[in-house]
This record gives structure tokens, C-alpha cells and sequence, in this order.
């Protein structure tokens, strides 16, 4: 069902921008508004009625704020924030169109604003990274300076950091965890701005970014979670083979080997060229490469966005690159499970699949865990017991799945896949008998879609089954 628009692409843009509401990131009304003004099909028009409606908002901001009313100016800004990062979209790609440079400004000068009204303030920071640096912003629960869990959120091709406060940050925070927000190569500011690419190797953008996170004192340092959206559904477990300081790591949606996820896409080519994949003769991509380019939304989604943030030229490259963008490292070692460190101290991080969608669990639960094989039902007895209604359901996902850990936990398996959520069919926590996170894990309801989690979980879903989501 399209709320605004018949092009399921600008509807899946206008929807993305309302979906920020929850947080304050946007109003109802003026999302309704603004995309009445804009034609089907209208890039300029798109552009400029989101503009027009984030400079009317600002100005309302800057009123409230100068007449001492924080939270209303708090609120506006944060609004304006986001209709600033909904105008440019479709200028992506190269070279970079200085509309899209002067939005994204913008976009980061009213979310500045914002974050200094906040208690305590959100606080901009530079996370030394290679030479250069990697913008973010830091959110402490308060101002006690106590140690505390602490989520770091990465994000995938589309959106910038300050996007992540509506995605990350504010969910966590009420619920007493710091959150650290950054942006890497082929993100926001690095792309736009430094021109620096996408890369596969994420454990060496995390890497830094934990550094930074625990020289705070604000952070915990045995209680520190890595969580990705969207494409940050590869980066994230990727990220999570090579830094061992990580105690959870959460996909939302997983997506493990985007070589063989594309597959469906190039169903089109001989067998025996789809077996060779990524080696190929260029000319059987180009009835492909064809079927891209006549169609907006994919000309948008391959060559406009993917080819930028990676810096390519063709299909040819993307599937080269395609090759190294897997959650399986050199040898078939799971990186999701990797190895003990060189103390042989700390274990890698485990994860296993389960069926549970939405549980609901007080705080102070403890995390559903399955062990390696394990068929026993789930109890509800213990000093923290789940709801009963809670356990029939998960019960019965659990009579109908196998759940496994490490290595197993990628083994494809028979399973229909249902589409619209990213609980549903096969997903995957990670966990344990004792929380990564704590004493006293939570488990919270439609946790990876707002962006927290608590105890070792981690939602892996189906999605490289389907459509790959870099296009």
C-alpha cells in the first residue's frame, strides 16, 4: 500500500522521512503537506518543496529558540534536520551536486542546534580514523559520569548520522544506555564531502570508533554493543569478526554474502556464467545493465548509490567487490564466531538463531538463550520468568526451527521467508546464560527497530534470500 506516492521509489522516501515521527524527526502534517506540493516523478520539484518546508520549520526553531522556548526549538530543529536530508536523495551520486553539499549542511547546522538543547546536551565528536577523522555524536544517558552500557550504531548506504537519532540513539538513551553514532567510509560527511568509499573490511572502521568509546569514562568496557540498519546489516557482523571488545553485536537485517544474494537479480544469465560469478564477460551484463537504467528506481538504487558510495563504473566492478562483501573470512572461518583472543580469555562472539519475534520481557529478564542443538522447551519458571503469553508463542516458534550457534547458525536452511518484517521466518539472536550487556539484560519489544538491545541479541534475518539491498 502507498501512503503518498503511485513510484513506489519516492513513496519509499516519503514514508522513510514520516517514519523519524516516533522520535520528534517529523510531524504528520507537514510530511502531508509537502509531498502534496510535489509531482510523481518530480526530482527538482522533490528537492525543492522539502527544502522549502525545512527552512519554514527552522524559522520556527529560531523563533522558539530566541523567544527561550527550548523544547519547542529542541523539537523544530530536529524536524528540520530531517526534511533537510529528505531533499537530496535523488541528487546522489558523482560528481556530488552542490545542492546536495549546501542540504546536507544544513542538515547538520539544525541538528547541532538541536543536540545543545538536549539534557544533557548530545555532543559532537571526531573519531580519529586513518589520517583523518569520522563525524559523530555521543549521547550520555546523564551526567554522573557512572559507567554504563554503551550501543554504537553504524549505518548502511542511505542515511547520515544524524539520522541515527531517531534510528539509535533516542531509544537507547531512554532505556540507560550511552550511544555513540558515527559515520564511515562511503557515509553522510565521509562520502559527500572527504570522497572517501564504502570499504568491506568493516572491523577496521569499528576498530577506531570502539578505541574512541572507550577512552570515555561514561563507558562501560565489558558492556559495549554494536548495532547495523540496513546495509549496516553486512557491516556490523563484519565488524564483529575482528574486534573482540564487542559483548553483542545486532544486524538489522542480516546479510552475510552479498555475491550470492545477487544471484536472483542476474538469474537471467547462462548457468554457467552465473556459477563463474563475479568473473565474467562484461558483454553479458549489458542486457542487464539495460533493464537498470530503464527503470528509475533501480537506476537510482545500482548506479546513482551504490556505484558512488563504492567509487565504480559498472556492474563489472560492483560484483568484484560483491565477492569480498561476506560475513565468511578467508578459509570458511565464521567471523561471528571468531576465535578466542591471543590470552585465550575472552571467546568470540557466538551467535545462534531463534524464532522469538517481539518478546516483551521486564527489565532484569534474562535473555532467551538456546544452546548448541538444544531441542528443550523454553521454561518459564526461574526468577525471572517470562509472560505466559510470551512463552506459548515462543514455544511454538521454537517447535517448528532448529536453533544453532557459530559456523552453524549460517548454514542455509529450508525455511519460508515472510515478507514486511524483520522478525518474522528465520531470524536470529545471539546469546548466552549470562548477558553480555550486564546483570540485568533486557530484552525489549521490536528492540533492532529502534535501534536497542539488550543481553546478546541480535536479529539475522532472511533477507540475503531475496532482493539484495544494495539494490
Amino acid at each position: 500500500m502507498n501512503l503518498y506516492f503511485e513510484d513506489p521509489m519516492y513513496d519509499r522516501q516519503a514514508t522513510a522521512t514520516l517514519a523519524y515521527t516516533y522520535y520528534g524527526g517529523a510531524d504528520l502534517g507537514e510530511c502531508l503537506t509537502t509531498t502534496q506540493r510535489i509531482q510523481e516523478g518530480d526530482a527538482e520539484g522533490w528537492y525543492r518543496e522539502w527544502t522549502a518546508t525545512a527552512d519554514r520549520v527552522f524559522d520556527l526553531a529560531e523563533k522558539s529558540a530566541a523567544a527561550g522556548h527550548r523544547v519547542s526549538a529542541r523539537e523544530a530543529y530536529l524536524r528540520a534536520c530531517n526534511y533537510y536530508r529528505a531533499s537530496y536523495p535523488f541528487l546522489f551520486g558523482a560528481p556530488v551536486d552542490p545542492r546536495l553539499i549546501e542540504g546536507f549542511d544544513w542538515e547538520v547546522g539544525a541538528f547541532l542546534k538541536a543536540a545543545a538543547l538536549f539534557e544533557p546536551p548530545v555532543e559532537p565528536v571526531e573519531i580519529p580514523y586513518e589520517g583523518s577523522t569520522l563525524p559523530g555524536y555521543f549521547y550520555r544517558v546523564d551526567d554522573s559520569g557512572q559507567p554504563r552500557p554503551t550501543l554504537i550504531a553504524t549505518n548502511g548506504y542511505d542515511a547520515t548520522v544524524q539520522g541515527m537519532h531517531c534510528g539509535h540513539a533516542a531509544a537507547a538513551v531512554r532505556r540507560g544506555y550511552n550511544c555513540l553514532i558515527f559515520d564511515g567510509p562511503g557515509q553522510g560527511r565521509v562520502l559527500y564531502k572527504q570522497g572517501i568509499h564504502m570499504r568491506p573490511d568493516w572491523e577496521n572502521v569499528v576498530t577506531p570508533v570502539v578505541d574512541y568509546a572507550l577512552s570515555r569514562p561514561e563507558v562501560d568496557p565489558q558492556r559495549v554493543a554494536l548495532i547495523g540498519r540496513s546495509f549496516g546489516g553486512y557491516l556490523a557482523p563484519r565488524a564483529a569478526s575482528g574486534e573482540h571488545r564487542l559483548a553483542a553485536c545486532m544486524a538489522d537485517p542480516g546479510q552475510w554474502d552479498m555475491l550470492e544474494a545477487m544471484k536472483g537479480f542476474f538469474s537471467s544469465l547462462p548457468k554457467e556464467a552465473l556459477e563463474d560469478l563475479p568473473d565474467i564477460d562484461p558483454s553479458l551484463l549489458e542486457p542487464i545493465m539495460d533493464r537498470i537504467t530503464s527503470d528509475a528506481s533501480l537506476r537510482w538504487s545500482v548506479v546513482q548509490r551504490t556505484f558512488w558510495v563504492h567509487g565504480i563504473g559498472s556492474l563489472a566492478d560492483y560484483l568484484r567487490i560483491a565477492k569480498d562483501l561476506r560475513a565468511v573470512l578467508g578459509g570458511g572461518q565464521d567471523p561471528l564466531s571468531h576465535p578466542r583472543d591471543p590470552g585465550g580469555e575472552r571467546p568470540g562472539l557466538p551467535l545462534c538463531r531463534a524464532a522469538v519475534r517481539r518478546a516483551d520481557v521486564p527489565q532484569g529478564a534474562a535473555p532467551l538463550h538456546r544452546g548448541r542443538r538444544s531441542r528443550g522447551p523454553l521454561r518459564g519458571d526461574g526468577p525471572f520468568a517470562l509472560p505466559p503469553k510470551v512463552l506459548r508463542s515462543a514455544r511454538r516458534n521454537f517447535r517448528s526451527r532448529r536453533l544453532l550457534t557459530g559456523a552453524d547458525s549460517f548454514r542455509r536452511t529450508k525455511g519460508r521467508r515472510r515478507g514486511g518484517n524483520h522478525f518474522a521466518g528465520r531470524s536470529r539472536v545471539g546469546g548466552s546464560a549470562g548477558s553480555a550487556l550486564g546483570a540485568e539484560p533486557r530484552i525489549l519489544p521490536a528492540a533492532l527497530r529502534e535501534g536497542v538491545a539488550a543481553g546478546r541479541v541480535g536479529d539475522i534475518s532472511a533477507h540475503a534470500r531475496g532482493r539484495p539491498k544494495c539494490f
